[in-house]
């Protein structure tokens, strides 16, 4: 079993691989810790994109309730501030 940090950490060195740039431990350290904060956000923002009428929600936003969705979309927003 891998633990919510470990797990974002290793998706941070493979989007940092990917985007063609280093990783090294202050870096996915930093990004990681970003990363998790904004994890809940995100899913705190799905959530209430989900509550509002049909005619109204935003389909990406929703989206992010699943998991991976909403680590990606930290990950991304983490590594790019």
């Amino acid at each position: 079993m891998v633990s919510l940090s470990e797990y974002v950490a290793s998706n941070i060195v493979e989007y940092l691989r990917l985007n063609g740039h280093q990783s090294d431990q202050d870096k996915v350290e930093n990004i990681r810790d970003r990363a998790i904060r904004l994890i809940w956000i995100i899913i705190g923002e799905a959530i209430e994109e989900r509550r509002k009428p049909f005619a109204e929600q935003q389909e990406n936003l929703i989206l992010r309730l699943h998991p991976q969705l909403a680590i990606s979309t930290a990950i991304d927003t983490a590594a790019r501030s």
